[in-house]
């Protein structure tokens, strides 16, 4: 996928989809900045099975734009920008408080928003460049308990729309990806009858393995989709083409 010594900002990098993120950018030989809110010993060492140069483990706080700016004024010129960090806490639209909009608003949209604007100011020799944004496919499908989660991927969406548009000229590609509901161990206890519904409903009958996700975003990312820009790829089973009723 031509990522060999691109620089690579991956951010939620140590969650189950920012791991596969991880693992399938560092096969391509690209330099990995890992960005996590905090570092545990089982976190790093698990980051200690990648390769180690060049691979740059950062902290910051997503929720506060002076952290973002304090961290990302210490990076090289970024080739690749995916935002994956979010947060996805249930409640219903009567339990909701402005602390928890605050929170949802600050992480999963304007943490993004920075992140792109901080680098579409980088200052480059013309080389292209490739923002994807990890969204759900709740930004275009409600659920119960899940209003907040999904109007926020709703707001990135239509972000990355936009800076699709107005970076273009600038020779940077915005795309998201929108998986659908992700294997991962104990999901089917955790959440049986979610995990029913998912697999009954979708054509292809199964939940979205994280591989297949990070494979989206790699094919997104890389010089292989070089005219592709301001669309959404979702990674969803087909549950997007199902009739609801």
């Amino acid at each position: 996928m031509d990522m060999l010594g691109k620089n690579i900002l991956i951010t939620g990098s140590t969650g189950l989809l920012g791991r596969a993120l991880t693992e399938t950018f560092a096969s391509q030989g690209a330099n990995l900045y890992l960005l996590s809110s905090f570092w545990t010993e089982e976190k790093k060492s698990w980051a200690g099975t990648l390769p180690k140069e060049p691979l740059c483990l950062l902290t910051a706080d997503l929720s506060d734009p002076g952290s973002i700016e304090q961290m990302f004024s210490e990076l090289p010129i970024i080739d690749v920008l995916i935002n994956n960090a979010g947060v996805q806490e249930l409640s219903s639209i009567e339990d909701m408080t402005p602390e928890m909009m605050d929170h949802f608003s600050s992480i999963n949209v304007h943490a993004p928003m920075l992140l792109t604007a901080l680098m579409a100011r980088q200052k480059t020799d013309g080389r292209d460049r490739s923002i994807v944004n990890i969204l759900s496919i709740e930004a275009e499908n409600p659920a119960v308990m899940h209003t907040l989660y999904g109007a926020s991927k709703g707001g990135l969406s239509q972000f990355s729309r936009g800076a699709a548009l107005e970076l273009g000229p600038k020779g940077i590609r915005v795309n998201s990806v929108s998986p659908g509901v992700i294997f991962r161990e104990g999901i089917a206890e955790a959440w049986p009858d979610g995990v029913s519904r998912f697999i009954s409903s979708s054509p292809l009958g199964k939940l979205i393995p994280s591989s297949d996700v990070a494979e989206a975003v790699l094919f997104l990312a890389s010089p292989k989709a070089s005219c592709i820009t301001g669309i959404d790829l979702r990674v969803d089973a087909g549950i997007g083409v199902t009739t609801g009723y």
